[in-house]
């Protein structure tokens, strides 16, 4: 019986945007540079071996512009992450029924912003993985989060928009959704039980 209902955030609970490619633009900088240098870094970054605020110093330099390219991106960041409505309605539904938490891939930086805009504040737990320094698909980000829920991977559904992630969620036994859209998401919720 499903006891928890966990959920990945960027493209799943907030849409997807193309930072990078905003940043770009604004800035006048190659998106293949940005694109590079961050999956150079990216697991670093997720980790906390390594900040965003470095990945921008270091494409800035790289990119040789003179710009603040930390406050850009902040506002960048902050101005298109948008809570996706139809899931929000879900989460809501869900809420006093089951355990709600978020196992996320995310840097100190973005989780301020996240937290600012008030998306974890619909969650019981929120594991992250700059503060736990393991990211997905690492198995060991969903045994913390098990361990901290006091759940086994049977009570739980895990939802994410990459396989990568689901695959690993799926080997330890938890029940997984591949993301696409709020309708399907709930379609496939009532699937495995989830009372809506």
């Amino acid at each position: 019986m499903i006891r928890a209902v966990i959920f990945d955030v960027g493209g799943v609970v907030t849409k997807d945007f193309n930072g990078f490619g905003i940043l770009a633009k604004k800035l006048n900088i190659d998106l293949d540079l940005i694109i590079t240098v961050w999956n150079k870094y990216k697991l670093d970054i997720h980790e906390h071996k390594s900040t965003i605020e470095n990945f921008l110093k270091i494409v800035k330099e790289q990119a040789k512009i003179d710009a603040d390219i930390i406050s850009t991106w902040e506002k960048i960041y902050y101005d298109n992450l948008d809570i996706d409505g139809d899931v929000l309605k879900i989460i809501e539904k869900l809420k006093g029924r089951y355990k709600l938490a978020v196992i996320s891939n995310t840097a100190d930086l973005h989780a301020k912003l996240i937290r600012k805009k008030g998306v974890y504040s619909h969650f019981d737990k929120v594991f992250l993985s700059y503060e736990i320094k393991i990211a997905k698909p690492q198995k060991g980000i969903f045994i913390h989060a098990l361990k901290e829920l006091k759940l086994n991977p049977a009570d739980c559904v895990f939802i994410d928009n990459n396989i990568k992630n689901l695959s690993t969620a799926k080997n330890l036994g938890f029940a997984t959704i591949n993301f696409q859209n709020a309708k399907q998401l709930a379609g496939d919720l009532k699937s495995f039980g989830v009372a809506l």
